[in-house]
């Protein structure tokens, strides 16, 4: 992208030291042209800039210019953007502003501890609506109330940019990126200890893909936003929120994504469009109190919505719950219509040694499908182990779970050192190959290509078994007599049905 821009428009350099004509990059912005480059050479820069011209600001070597504030954290703990003379490290005037390879920290060393400057970069509403800013290959990072902030416009795009360290307001307000009214293309950012990692409201549409949110307390938070939003190939980890979705008024898709030891993966609370989750991984990775999707119709007392949202192709796997749906008592006037799995096999879900169930229903009186998913769990093969209903009204709703997929049951006997363990498994295809597998090292939920193998490398492999006419299959593992006291991981696979079988684990005696 620079260097066609470079051939055509005026450039300019700044930098310290005689390394550019320009011994400041505001004097260089204040000297130039519309359309014009500026060119900065390595150092530390201690000023708060204005562009109000379309510009390119490039760092001559990504990653080695160093914007700082002149001013720490000013008008205090209040939650906006508060821009002011200098409270802002960046603030753009112009359309078809790029900035490329800067380095944007608040943290001044001149500050008092932890006072870091108020806003990174932010499109300066008070002057209009700007569009077509560029953001790419940008560091943003140690700051108290947001990263950077686009407020009104279209056209712009952030790509392979970070925010690091936006903490200031620990109510969760802090942003790492925020974005209002306005339409927005995101690729390849991520997000570190950020309060919220994105955050977009007010008819904000933002798409995002192949991004990282880690370590926030949501990774992406969108209220009462009128404008369809497309989010896939992301991942969420070590989150509060994943995603947080509040009183929308649009559709929402989140595709092809993980969310790993997140407390919640997907919050989903009302929308007059409709969610679509399709292909994600939700993964408790063993933490307490997690859920993959927790759905609810009201958001507090004084306001009701609807929520509408189908989710297919998905894993659930190490959560306590991999779905909730929860109405507030006496207040279930409006629908929870929540479709989990499909119509067709293509569209099921795999819930997989999840904690306490599939799903939970509080004080929910609709009925939920819950067609053509794959249910297993490591202890309770049975449907009914799938769901509990925290209430005792058995007026409030159901869940209509067939045709639901069991997996094969697995079962042990004989273990012990020095001898034959015998496994046997039921429930398979009749006359079906079966395969058979052990580990001793603990189980790790793998994704693999025949779906959520619960074994932890080295695997061990047994022979490969045909099932009998009622679908059971018997196979056999020496258990070495050094395994005393230790437990043994097992697990079969239906080659017909394409079936993982229940987890078998056992104290070996």
């Amino acid at each position: 992208m620079l260097i066609p821009l470079i051939l055509i428009a005026s450039t300019l350099t700044a930098g310290h030291g005689g390394n550019g004509a320009f011994g400041s990059i505001q004097d260089a912005i204040n000297a130039a042209s519309h359309g014009d480059v500026i060119l900065i050479s390595p150092g530390l820069y201690v000023e708060d800039l204005v562009i109000d011209k379309s510009l390119t600001l490039a760092a001559t070597d990504p990653g080695s210019v160093v914007i700082m504030p002149t001013t720490s954290a000013p008008g205090g703990p209040a939650p906006n953007l508060d821009l002011g003379a200098s409270s802002t490290n960046c603030l753009v005037r112009a359309n078809d502003v790029t900035l490329y390879g800067l380095v944007f920290d608040g943290n001044n060393p001149g500050f008092p501890l932890r006072a870091d400057g108020r806003n990174g970069v932010v499109t300066d509403y008070r002057y209009g609506s700007f569009d077509g800013l560029e953001v790419t290959r940008c560091e943003i990072k140690n700051y108290f109330y947001t990263g950077l902030a686009i407020v009104g416009g279209v056209n712009h795009a952030v790509a392979q940019t970070s925010a690091l360290d936006i903490y200031g307001n620990l109510s969760g307000l802090a942003n790492g990126f925020a974005f209002s009214d306005s339409q927005v293309e995101l690729t390849d950012i991520s997000t570190t200890r950020c309060a919220t990692g994105v955050r977009a409201n007010n008819g904000a549409q933002v798409n995002c893909s192949e991004s990282t949110f880690m370590l926030s307390m949501i990774g992406f938070a969108c209220k009462e936003n009128g404008a369809d939003l497309i989010w896939a190939n992301n991942r969420f980890a070590r989150c509060g929120e994943g995603a947080r979705l509040e009183v929308l008024h649009a559709d929402v898709t989140i595709s092809e994504s993980e969310f790993l030891y997140c407390e919640t993966g997907i919050t989903f609370l009302g929308s007059n469009g409709r969610g679509y989750f399709e292909d994600n991984t939700f993964n408790g990775l063993g933490r307490a109190n997690t859920v993959g999707i927790y759905t609810n119709t009201e958001v507090d007392p004084s306001y009701h919505n609807y929520v509408r949202g189908h989710v297919s192709r998905s894993n659930f796997t190490n959560l306590d719950w991999g779905v909730v749906c929860e109405e507030m008592p006496g207040m279930q006037g409006w629908a929870i219509d929540f479709q989990i799995g499909g119509q067709t096999d293509a569209d099921c879900n795999d819930f997989v040694a999840n904690n306490l169930g599939g799903i939970q229903l509080i004080h929910c009186d609709d009925n939920l499908t819950a067609s053509r998913n794959y249910w297993a769990l490591a202890s309770n093969n049975a449907i009914e182990g799938q769901i509990l209903h925290r209430s005792d009204d058995s007026s409030l709703g159901l869940v209509n779970f067939t045709p639901a997929v069991l997996a094969p049951d697995l079962g042990g006997t004989n273990l012990v050192a020095d001898d034959f363990a015998m496994f046997t498994v039921t429930g398979c295809v009749a006359n079906s190959p079966i395969a058979f597998a052990a580990s001793f090292q603990g189980s790790a939920p793998l994704l693999t290509r025949y779906g959520i193998v619960q074994l932890e490398m080295p695997i061990i492999r047994m022979p490969t078994i045909t099932s009998d006419g009622f679908g059971a299959a018997t196979n056999s593992l020496w258990l070495p007599l050094g395994l005393t006291g230790s437990k043994v991981y097992v697990q079969a696979y239906d080659f017909t049905s394409e079936l993982l079988s229940t987890l078998l684990v056992g104290d070996i005696l």
